[in-house]
């Protein structure tokens, strides 16, 4: 499309209000987003652009009576139909552009989240898993410390039963 222009009758600040309202409209956050944006500004200018040379085409068109002027003046009309046309499709096109690149930023930024989400679930998955276990571990330790105990009290209860014996048989004896 070539280099952006204004010519002597254009407003720039008009242009720079369409370019601000389509920059807030449309969201364009990123570099690329507001260049697209600002190419849809252009094309859009420059469709209207060919709107007004397509007007001043039809109103030589409709008081003009030479034969040569009208055709001149048919020709210019056919081009500026054509350029709104061009210009009209480059705006479609990097309108298309921007929403399949803002899908895609949000796509991932879902994603994102939702593998921060499915992360987290994760931990604390493991987390309840690690409890479970350490749990069960405290289980296990209580019940083999009850069996030592229960080992140790009947050792020491067979000892004592040992010695009772011990001291009833030297007590016999010693009759």
């Amino acid at each position: 499309t070539g280099r952006f222009t204004f010519n002597c009758e254009e407003d720039r600040a008009l242009f720079m209000q369409t370019f601000d309202r389509l920059l807030n409209d449309l969201n364009a956050r990123t570099l690329l987003e507001i260049e697209l944006v600002e190419k849809m500004a252009q094309s859009l200018w420059r469709s209207g652009r060919a709107i007004q040379l397509q007007d001043a085409c039809i109103d030589v068109l409709a008081v003009e009576s030479d034969e040569e002027i009208i055709a001149e003046n048919s020709k210019k009309l056919d081009l500026y139909i054509r350029y709104r046309a061009s210009h009209d499709r480059a705006y479609q096109r990097y309108a298309a552009e921007l929403r399949k690149l803002q899908a895609e930023m949000k796509k991932a930024e879902i994603g994102f989240e939702s593998q921060k989400r499915r992360e987290a679930q994760d931990a604390r998955a493991q987390a309840q898993e690690t409890r479970r276990e350490n749990h069960e571990n405290r289980n296990r330790e209580r019940h083999e410390n009850t069996v030592s105990l229960t080992k140790a009290r009947i050792e020491h209860q067979n000892l004592l039963n040992c010695k009772l014996a011990a001291d009833i048989f030297g007590a016999e004896r010693g009759q």
